[in-house]
């Protein structure tokens, strides 16, 4: 995908891409850099209108009255303010730091065809950054390749490793594994063979 340079380069592009039906559109250009072009055919009623940055149309729709179209683009506007809010709020987010204590247990459940739990414990904060240690379970089994596990406290699997603590109090511990805070409940587990 070709990057702009400029913003008169994506204008004059979002221009080019409704050819010369742009010069009879009425325009409306919002705060975040979206744009809206409505245009009154012969036999209907056009909406162009292009996300933030966006090369090319999110919609191009055509309605058989003027009221239908001045609805749908108010809509698109609606939903473009509503993005630009979650936006600064995922960003607010972001910048707040954990809570997240010094022997606080993590739990992560995952696995495919299986539940795979583990749990971990905090030995140490640096910041945003967690250290974290493995811990040992207890397993009881409730069935065939099923039960139930609870962490045992101070009792170590592995070595220690530092991952980056979210605000919502999560860690990631790879790109399949999520820990989250324990509530001190057994987890059921699953095995596969």
């Amino acid at each position: 995908m070709r990057r702009m340079s400029r913003p008169e380069d994506l204008a004059s592009h979002r221009r080019a891409v409704l050819g010369q039906r742009a010069d009879l559109a009425t325009h409306r250009k919002l705060d975040d850099g979206s744009e809206i072009f409505c245009l009154d055919g012969p036999r209907n009623f056009i909406l162009a209108a292009f996300a933030g940055k966006a090369w090319r149309p999110t919609w191009h729709y055509s309605y058989s009255t003027a009221l239908a179209r001045d609805a749908a683009a108010e809509s698109f506007a609606e939903q473009r303010r509503k993005h630009a809010v979650f936006r600064a709020q995922r960003q607010a987010d972001r910048r707040r730091p954990h809570s997240l204590e010094v022997g606080t247990v993590m739990v992560c459940s995952w696995g495919y065809e299986q539940t795979n739990v583990d749990y971990y414990e905090v030995i140490e904060v640096r910041g945003r950054n967690v250290e974290l240690r493995e811990l040992a379970k207890v397993v009881t089994h409730t069935g065939d390749m099923t039960g139930t596990c609870l962490p045992l406290a101070g009792e170590y699997v592995g070595a220690a490793f530092v991952r980056r603590g979210s605000a919502s109090n999560t860690v990631a511990i790879n790109t399949y594994q999520t820990a989250h805070v324990h509530d001190g409940r057994a987890r059921c587990w699953s095995s596969y063979a």
